[in-house]
Order: C-alpha cells, then structure tokens, then sequence
C-alpha cells in the first residue's frame, strides 16, 4: 500500500513563535522511519521484563547495590517504566500491536547481559500471548551523580534598591542502561540486541544548599522517569516515530506575501499558494525567488514532495536562491524516508 507523505504530516502545521525581518517559521508533525527495519510478519509483539535476578545473581546484585550507593529494589521498581515508555511509544503508530507479559522472567538483576532464552520458553510466551515476537527488557542499571552550583541573583527590596543574593543549583543527573532483545519465532532468529545509555538531568534552585537540594525529585522518581524515557527512545529504534519538523518561509516583500502570511495562520495553504504564484514573475528576482521557495513549502504541505523538490529546485536554479538549496535536500531526505516508511508501515 503506497502511503503519501499527508499520511504522516498533523491536520496543520502549527505556526511557531518565531520570527525574523523577513521570514516565519512553521512546525510540522511528521513521521520518521524506525532505525532499523524488523520484518513484516512480525505485527504482534509481546514486552518482557527480564531483570529479576536468577538463583546465583542476588548476592552479586545485593553487593553491587551497597557499593554503589544504590537501593536494592530502586532499579526493579523503575524498570516497569522502561516497559511502559517502549510500549507507548509503539502504540502511537500503526506498525505494530503491544502486549505486556504478566510477571517477570529470571535474569541477571544487574548490568550484565543474561544468556539468550531458549526457543522452546519464547515461543511458549508468543503462544500464550498470541504474538509473533518477544521483546525483553534485559537489562536496567543506574547511576546517579549530584553537584551544587553557588551563584548570585538579582532582587529588589521594598525601596526598589537592586541588590545580589546567594543563589544556589543542584543538578541531579540519572544515567540508565537498557539492555533488549527481539526474539523473532517464526525464523527462530535474534533481530535485534542493543544496549542504550540515556541520561536525564534534574535541576532545582534555593536561596541555600538544602533548599536547592530539597526542590530535586526523589532518587527514586528520577529513575523512574528516566526509564520511562530510555524505553521509549527504544521504541523510535524499532518503530516509526513522530517527529517535528522546522520549516521557513518568506513573508514580506510585497502585498501578496503579506497576504500569504494571513493565510498561513489559518492553515489556508491553497489560498497561500495562489497569492505566491502572482510574484513569480516579478521583475525584482529575488522576490520571484521568495515565491518559489514558499510555493515548494505549500506542496511539501500538501503531501506533494516531488512537486516541493521541483519548487525549491527552481527557486536555487532559476532564481538564486541559495536557501532553497538546503531546503531541496531537506526535501530529498523527506522523500527518501517516505520511501522507507512506505517499507516498514506496508499494508498500513
């Protein structure tokens, strides 16, 4: 099933706050292909988590908690999270359908990559959750480092007299790895194995140490979120996301672009076009250039991508305008994407 670029653009594009002398900007809600491309029989995927410690791993877990400062079931507690973010992230999209397992599997509770699951116990979970693959969580590690920063902020007292106070920050920054596997049942084959590091910074300011220190979340709700957000970046790995896009056009010149501009806030992109079209046959060329810049935006809009590379093409060729250049190859990216989209959302 061919899918064109409207499928994946929002109703409108939303106008940013944005602005210089003679361009705006407008955002676009668009989809961007998976890093990777898992095969298509592969439509229900049921999530896992796999961190619970095997006979043998919970003193190695239990020791590696105290020397690292870490609660011992702060990690167990946050990994549920991780889960959720991957699942939510796949569900937003039409690539595939998302199941949670009930209960945990058995693994190393720690840093350490377990053994594969044998072929047997994956299929047994697809079966029992009719999918046709197993995605685990492996692994779910933290760390967590804390620094104040002293510095100084303006204030004014009663008599409007401006004077420097103290001023502190404390930053709390939460690093998590992610280990997961994709278990494929029908070719009996591992399609994907990563390991993900991400980190999430958490600040808070006092007129002390203890106030600034007192303004950062619970260790453990950090965690928490930080998971939350390392598995949903995993799910931008496997499936098709959506992403915002920047985009510039001109909107002064003559009567007609202003016009233009009223347009564009009411998502009215025809009407745009059509007061567009009238300056590209200005004797001044580079307000003709203007024109075809902001005619191969209006397609790009309106889904017409081939039509937008055109546009912008003529704009650099004919007209000389030289950000018309990097659009087209912006353009030509988009295309490109589509093409693989088309791939990885097949029969969508």
């Amino acid at each position: 099933m061919k899918h064109s670029i409207t499928n994946y653009l929002s109703a409108g594009a939303v106008l940013l706050l944005l602005s210089s002398c003679k361009m705006s900007y407008v955002s676009i809600n668009a989809m961007r292909p998976a890093d990777i491309t898992v095969s298509e029989h592969i439509q229900k995927v049921t999530v896992a988590e796999r961190i619970k410690p095997a006979k043998g791993y919970k003193l190695a877990n239990a020791v590696e908690g105290i020397l690292s400062g870490e609660g011992l079931f702060e990690d167990r507690e946050a990994a549920p999270e991780a889960v959720s973010g991957l699942v939510n992230a796949l569900v937003t999209t039409p690539r595939f359908k998302c199941t949670i397992m009930p209960g945990e599997l058995l693994g190393t509770g720690g840093s350490i990559l377990p053994p594969a699951l044998g072929w047997d116990e994956v299929k047994r979970i697809c079966y029992e959750n009719n999918s046709d693959a197993l995605i685990t969580l492996d692994i779910f590690d933290s760390d967590q480092s804390t620094s104040i920063i002293e510095g100084t902020r303006e204030t004014k007292n009663k008599e409007g007299v401006v004077k420097k106070v103290p001023e502190f920050t404390a930053q709390m920054n939460i690093t998590v790895t992610c280990g997961w596997r994709i278990y494929d049942t029908l070719t009996q084959t591992i399609v994907d194995e990563a390991r993900n590091v991400d980190s999430k910074m958490f600040e808070a300011k006092g007129d002390t140490r203890r106030a600034a220190e007192m303004g950062l979340p619970l260790k453990r709700e950090a965690v928490k979120q930080t998971g939350y957000y390392s598995g949903n970046k995993y799910g931008s790995r496997i499936s098709p996301s959506w992403i915002v896009l920047t985009r510039t056009y001109y909107k002064k010149g003559t009567d007609n672009f202003v016009m233009a501009k009223r347009f564009v806030r009411s998502q009215n992109w025809d009407s745009a076009a059509e007061a567009w079209k009238k300056e590209l046959n200005n004797p001044n060329k580079k307000l003709g250039g203007y024109a075809a810049y902001n005619m191969a935006l209006a397609s790009e809009i309106q889904g017409k991508i081939d039509l937008a590379i055109d546009w912008a093409d003529k704009a650099y060729e004919d007209y000389g305008n030289k950000k018309a250049n990097y659009y087209a190859a912006q353009l030509r990216a988009r295309k490109a994407d589509e093409a693989l989209l088309d791939i990885q959302l097949k029969g969508k």
